[in-house]
């Protein structure tokens, strides 16, 4: 048993670590509690000497002393399949591709998890602790809300505590008591849209567009309904170049508006299985160009969402499938591009990852890791560029964004003033240099 729970903790570490080294482009090393001021005050490590001392060893550990499931009343615990899954993504990051697909098939060679039918099981509180889930975040509204608005724990004397989440709070419509703080860009928002639906695969339901599209983004003109009305019905005013606001992760399914208190025990899912097959897909080209084997776990997710798979583009148009992410609005049409390992590559990043897993806190680490975060802001600008000097094809009313007022300039200062040393991460808190004399940044 203390065994078992040195691995929890160790998962647990590494897991913080593993967010702080790509968050901020490192981290301090802390590997047992501090006796004096002095050993609080430690310089800033790399991320390959937090690999090395930390995180691969924990997870190591983690995964030769974790159980695969736990009981129902301890669901939400570090699993083997979580440890597993993390360190691959460890080596995905530090592109030892061999080491990283072999762990992401151990995964799924496992037969523990499987993409759930229905993909709104992963963002609803609805079916939490589900097949797709490998890491999740328990909240719950029931037990302690909290007060309204705070995030808040019960690290402080006093502390009133809260099992909830304010994230609901960000995304929500701020017609229906939320704030969306976060919002779809365009580019987002006509990838969802363009993505054909299949009309032979049984997981559709009459729906003309994929339901991978109907559960994280509320265009103007969606299918079914928004919290709890249909779309014509909404409340919600379009104003400012929004062409749709974020579903996933709030309230919209099952309520008429987000909570008074400004919460939701929504759970949050840190690793699912889809983010799996599209990182085993990565690792499985990068390893050895294996575009077919990467294309088949692609496709598995592009089946669950409804969507054309790669396969089907390919054997209609003699190999050759089209690049999605390029604006159909703005360029006329996608160009066919031939399979191979590039292309399939670049699907998956500009692509597959981007409309499976937005909102989820993976899209920008992506992007630095990949070293193209300068190509897309400049691909995105050149796009809000064309729709700012063509708005009258583009704007309100005009399909498929029905893009209200003017075009939202989201990469405007973006494409032009990024520098990778100071944007790529986070910097410092001004609080913590100031109180460690050994930080030389």
């Amino acid at each position: 048993t203390k065994t078992e729970i040195e691995a929890q903790a160790r998962f647990l570490r590494a897991f913080f670590y593993f967010q702080l080294v790509h968050t901020y482009g490192g981290a301090m090393i802390h590997d047992e509690v501090a006796q004096s001021l002095e050993e609080l005050s430690k310089e800033l490590s790399s991320t390959a000497d937090v690999n090395a001392q930390i995180i691969i060893p924990d997870l190591e550990f983690a995964m030769s002393n974790l159980p695969e499931t736990w009981e129902s009343t301890a669901a939400g615990r570090a699993t083997w399949g979580a440890a597993t899954s993390l360190l691959g993504k460890v080596y995905l990051y530090d592109e030892q591709w061999p080491q990283a697909a072999s762990l992401f098939k151990e995964v799924i060679d496992s037969g523990i998890y499987s993409l759930t039918r229905n993909i709104e099981d992963n963002f609803t509180h609805f079916n939490e602790f589900n097949e797709e889930s490998i890491f999740e975040v328990n909240y719950s509204f029931d037990l302690n809300p909290g007060n309204s608005g705070f995030a808040e724990d019960d690290t402080s004397i006093g502390g009133a505590g809260a099992e909830s989440t304010t994230l609901s709070t960000e995304v929500g419509h701020i017609q229906y008591g939320a704030f969306n703080t976060v919002l779809a860009s365009y580019n987002l928002h006509e990838m969802l849209v363009n993505d054909e639906v299949d009309p032979n695969n049984s997981i559709n339901d009459g729906n003309l567009e994929s339901r991978r599209m109907n559960y994280t983004i509320a265009p103007r003109n969606g299918e079914g309904d928004w919290y709890l009305a249909p779309f014509s019905e909404a409340k919600a005013t379009w104003g400012g170049g929004q062409s749709a606001y974020v579903k996933k992760h709030s309230n919209w399914y099952h309520m008429d508006g987000e909570p008074v208190r400004g919460r939701s025990g929504i759970n949050f899912r840190h690793i699912r299985y889809a983010d799996v097959l599209l990182m085993y897909a990565e690792a499985v080209i990068n390893a050895n160009g294996d575009f077919a084997t990467a294309i088949s776990y692609v496709d598995m997710v592009r089946s669950r969402a409804g969507v054309v798979t790669l396969q089907q583009y390919m054997d209609m148009n003699g190999g050759m499938f089209p690049q999605l992410h390029v604006s159909k609005q703005v360029h006329g049409d996608q160009p066919m591009v031939t399979a191979n390992a590039q292309t399939v590559l670049t699907h998956i990043q500009r692509v597959e990852r981007a409309i499976e897993l937005c909102f989820e806190g993976h899209r920008y680490k992506d992007l630095v890791r990949w070293g193209i975060v300068k190509e897309v802001f400049d691909d995105l600008r050149a796009d809000e560029i064309w729709r700012e000097t063509n708005l009258d094809i583009t704007g309100q009313g005009v399909a498929p964004l029905f893009i209200s007022g003017r075009v939202r300039p989201d990469f405007s200062q973006a494409s032009q003033n990024y520098k990778p040393e100071e944007h790529n991460y986070f910097p410092i808190p001004s609080g913590e240099v100031l109180n460690n004399p050994n930080f030389n940044n």
